[in-house]
C-alpha cells in the first residue's frame, strides 16, 4: 500500500504542478486522466522501477482474449461476491497499470473523476474496482481518485484484496505542497 500511495501521490503532484489548468477549467475528465497516466508511467519507470516493465493504459477496453468487454459473449457473465455485482460490459477502467496480454500481472486499476455527484456514481466505480480485484482480472490494487476542482486537495482511496476481505486507505493530498 505504501508503494502505491507514493506512486499516486507523486503523480498527482506532477499533474497539479504541470497541468492544474486542466483540473481547474471545464476540461473533460479523459484529458486529465491522460496526463495522470503519463505521470504514473514516468514514476514507475524512472523512480519506483518495479520488477516488470508495466504498461499504463487509459480507457483500456480489452481482456487478454482480445475481445471487447462490451461486445462479446463475455458480457453475459457477472462477478458476484457479497455486495459486488459487476457485468463485464461495465469494465472499462479509467487508468490501468498492467502487462498487456495476461491477467497474471495486473498491478493497479484507477477510477478518477473530477468530483462525484453523489454516492450512487461513487459506489458504481467502487464496485468496478472491487470487481477488478477479483478473478479473472486479479489486480493487486485499486484506487478511486477525485481531482476536486476548487478544493485545496485531491481525495484518494486505495484498495487491496486481503484474502477474503479488503484493506483500504483513504487520504487527502494537498495540492500546494
Amino acid at each position: 500500500m505504501h508503494e502505491i500511495r507514493g506512486i499516486i501521490e507523486l503523480a498527482l503532484r506532477e499533474l497539479y504542478n504541470n497541468d492544474s489548468i486542466l483540473i481547474n477549467r471545464s476540461t473533460k475528465e479523459e484529458s486529465i486522466n491522460h496526463w495522470l497516466a503519463i505521470y504514473i508511467d514516468s514514476i514507475i519507470k524512472e523512480k519506483v522501477k518495479l520488477k516488470l516493465d508495466y504498461n499504463v493504459d487509459v480507457e483500456y477496453n480489452r481482456d487478454v482474449t482480445g475481445e471487447f468487454f462490451d461486445g462479446s459473449a463475455m458480457n453475459k457473465k457477472i462477478i458476484r461476491r457479497s455486495t459486488i455485482e459487476l457485468s463485464f460490459q461495465e469494465v472499462i477502467p479509467d487508468i490501468i497499470v498492467h502487462k498487456r496480454g495476461s491477467n497474471e500481472h495486473n498491478y493497479l486499476c484507477i477510477e478518477a473523476k473530477k468530483k462525484y455527484s453523489g454516492n450512487r456514481a461513487r459506489n458504481r466505480d467502487l464496485n468496478k474496482i472491487l470487481g477488478l480485484l477479483e478473478e479473472p482480472f486479479k489486480y493487486s490494487f485499486g484506487s478511486i481518485i477525485q481531482y476536486l476542482p476548487g478544493e485545496d486537495f485531491f481525495e484518494v482511496l486505495i484498495i487491496r484484496k486481503n484474502n477474503l476481505d479488503y484493506e483500504t486507505e483513504n487520504f487527502q493530498i494537498f495540492k500546494n505542497q
